[in-house]
């Protein structure tokens, strides 16, 4: 299905929506390996 951020959805409604900003979100097709997310988590912000 389609990706969302900031909300849930329950019984086909959307809910609990998120009430703040939301930065840096990224979205990978594949599962990371423990590997590529400790990666990851060591990047600088840009």
């Amino acid at each position: 299905g389609p990706l969302s951020v900031g909300r849930a959805q329950y019984d086909g409604a959307k809910v609990d929506f998120w009430n703040g900003s939301v930065d840096q979100v990224e979205a990978y097709d594949k599962a990371l390996t423990a590997e590529e997310v400790s990666a990851l988590h060591g990047r600088q912000k840009p």
